[in-house]
């Protein structure tokens, strides 16, 4: 599905950074706090960062990454800012300490909660109720956001955690009513109940400043510690599971754990297949995700990974160039699997030219800065997001000069909050960052990165506040240069009880689909998609064909009609079709005088599983066989279709189902896809 920003009314691009294969370009930049706990609240999840310890933690206990910018960098400094705020409806008799900076949206839910209260409406918050605690997820290194002063859990006994896994729509235990929850989401909280898979009813937890009706501008981030510095210092250098293989490599949190994750980009069946790998997970394979973009290339289109959404948690998406203007489409992570959106832009397409984005006037709709390199010079525009970059804002003409090889990111390198240009410039084994900051400085800081070796971006790997680099080198090397003179530490976002699940989806697989290497029937299944006869079985992704699923008679009807190209068709008046997603498929057939529908003839019966009898009554009328086998099978003598059981092994299109002896035909049998694969090549192929 293709969905417009404007219908999602999107805050663009956040931070972005874009890449081809010749010429990987990319940037990072800021966007206001977000906290959000689960992909089932509005907006997409973040995760928290890891703590060194399980359990309690101590006051030296560090608070790293975007967490740290937003609450304290140690645990200490969060609790110097913890406030008391009474819980609405419990009498007065219970109080909890909240973060100073999520106090605003406490205080919304208090005055939400008193006109419900004025309405007649009352909830009783009894003594099972808990705030603050410096402590872990349970049993794990994540950080809690209890730790922080933004969550708090509510009539615990009554809403207890059930750990499901649920699926939209299943009921839970709560005794919450609805109006109450309404009053914590209308004030920028998660609610534990609204979570996908598991579910804590009794919680709720801030969501950050975006989300929070009239909250005002974030305040600044926590001092940083750290002093800045050269980017001379490489601290971090390992190899990824996409290492070596095709496509293009990129940088972005994906993942959503302020951790950058590798990215790759490459062409697959006339898609641009985009998968990444998580850095909280080793790279792993089973940490993988997956998607496409369906009709492009990375020949023809530029791949970006950015914060679309605003959300700290990076999306992908392609740039096409070929009209007058620039065009946007994401792979989006919010709504369903698989959705793409399409931006529109009223930049206007010239030659050599490199996008990047940030919040350039803080506005919370991230703007869109464009790099024309003119050849002795070099433009700089920015494009205004509030506006959905119809409007420039600023224009800095000539402010390089030939910027072939080079590469762009955003970063905050004057600790302002506000995006920095970075402007790599090759110089012999490494590179000079030119550094024009939001506030009109103009800094240059000298590394030993070697831009021909990879794409970069800027972006924080210690979690200390200040800007590092990143460098991916085709995905086999994943290395990170110092900008302060942290010690250097990826704990806090690399997690050590971090393990595969028992079932996970490959990244790496032959062929179209990733769920058929080990079946009998691959190669049937490969020709039945090059003859566009499926599509596979989880649209709109299709990367899954389901062999082992049975097919249903109204499948049956869409493979037999496109691999017969059969015409449109009227209505054959099926009582049980209208509506059905193969209707069409259903009335081709029957005017074709394939199927006669089922039971007495007034239905089809389009839902039921079709049987190897069946099928062989439908392929000898669509094919017209009329040779007939000499009764080789010795279990369809009782069969109301054994003439066409016996035309079809006439046919070869089936030997039986007990081979190698093949005396059975198991007429009764349903048939699976990976069977009706076989059975349409050997007829058609």
């Amino acid at each position: 599905m293709k969905l417009s920003a404007s219908l999602l009314a999107l805050s663009i691009l956040a931070s972005i950074f874009i890449g081809t294969v010749a010429d990987p370009v990319l940037a990072v930049g800021e966007t206001w706090p977000n906290a959000n706990e689960s992909d089932g609240c509005s907006g997409l999840q973040t995760a928290t960062p890891l703590a060194t310890k399980i359990g309690f933690l101590s006051n030296g206990e560090a608070i790293r990454g975007p967490y740290g910018d937003m609450f304290g960098r140690t645990v200490s400094a969060v609790r110097s800012d913890l406030v008391r705020w009474t819980v609405p409806m419990s009498g007065g008799n219970v109080s909890i300490s909240v973060h100073e900076r999520a106090l605003p949206a406490f205080q919304q839910v208090t005055a939400n909660l008193a006109a419900e209260q004025a309405k007649g409406n009352y909830y009783a918050v009894g003594s099972d109720t808990y705030g603050y605690a410096a402590r872990t997820v349970s049993g794990s290194y994540g950080i809690s956001r209890h730790t922080f002063g933004i969550s708090l859990d509510i009539n615990a006994s009554k809403n207890p955690y059930q750990a499901g896994p649920f699926e939209p729509g299943d009921k839970f235990t709560t005794n919450m009513p609805t109006w109450f929850v309404q009053a914590w989401r209308d004030a920028g909280f998660c609610w534990g109940g609204d979570w996908k898979i598991f579910k804590d009813p009794m919680h709720f937890s801030w969501q950050g400043p975006a989300f929070t009706p009239g909250y005002g501008d974030p305040a600044p981030s926590y001092p940083v510690t750290t002093t800045g510095t050269n980017f001379t210092n490489k601290v971090f250098d390992e190899s990824t599971f996409f290492g070596g293989k095709p496509g293009v490599h990129l940088i972005g949190d994906v993942s959503g754990d302020g951790a950058p994750d590798p990215v790759r980009a490459f062409d697959k069946n006339g898609n641009v297949v985009v998968q990444y790998v998580s850095t909280r997970s080793d790279y792993a394979e089973c940490s993988g995700v997956s998607g496409a973009i369906a009709n492009a290339s990375i020949e023809t289109h530029e791949v970006i990974v950015g914060d679309f959404a605003g959300f700290r948690r990076a999306e992908v998406g392609v740039v096409d160039e070929s009209g007058a203007t620039v065009q946007i489409e994401l792979l989006s992570q919010r709504g369903e699997s698989g959705d793409t959106i399409e931006i529109a832009t009223s930049v206007p397409v010239r030659a050599d030219q490199t996008y990047v984005v940030g919040d350039y006037n803080w506005d919370n709709a991230p703007d869109l800065y464009v790099i024309i390199n003119q050849g002795t010079a070099t433009d700089v525009e920015i494009w205004d997001g509030a506006s959905g970059y119809a409007t420039k804002l600023k224009e800095f003409p000539g402010l390089f000069g030939d910027t072939t090889g080079w590469q762009f990111s955003l970063g905050d390198r004057d600790l302002d909050d506000r995006p920095d240009l970075y402007a790599f410039e090759p110089s012999g084994s490494g590179a000079i960052a030119h550094i024009y900051t939001n506030s009109g400085q103009d800094l240059t800081v000298t590394s030993t990165i070697d831009l021909s070796s990879g794409v970069l971006t800027v972006a924080d790997f210690d979690g200390d506040g200040r800007d590092d680099v990143w460098l991916n080198s085709d995905g086999s090397s994943f290395g990170a240069w110092m900008g302060s003179n942290a010690t250097p530490t990826s704990s806090w976002f690399r997690n050590p009880k971090w393990e595969c699940p028992d079932e996970w989806d490959p990244l790496d697989y032959e062929g179209t689909f990733l769920d058929d290497d080990a079946s009998v029937f691959q190669a049937d299944i490969e020709w039945l998609f090059s003859a566009d006869i499926t599509f596979g079985c989880n649209p709109p992704k299709n990367d899954r064909f389901c062999p082992d699923s049975t097919v249903t008679r109204g499948q049956m009807a869409a493979f037999l009609s496109r691999a017969l190209n059969l015409p449109a068709a009227p209505s054959a008046d099926f009582t049980d079709t209208a509506g059905n997603i193969f209707a069409a498929d259903i009335d081709k057939l029957a005017a074709a005088g394939i199927t006669k529908g089922c039971h007495d003839g007034s239905r089809f019966c389009p839902d039921s599983q079709i049987t190897r009898e069946q099928m062989a009554a439908f392929l000898v009328r669509a094919l017209g066989y009329s040779a007939q086998a000499n009764d080789p099978f010795t279990d369809d003598d009782t069969s109301q279709f054994e003439t066409e059981i016996e035309k079809l092994a006439a046919a070869k299109v089936t030997l039986g189902c007990n081979p190698p002896a093949n005396t059975r035909f198991c007429p009764k049998q349903p048939v699976t896809r990976g069977q009706m694969a076989a059975f349409l090549r050997r007829a058609l192929g």
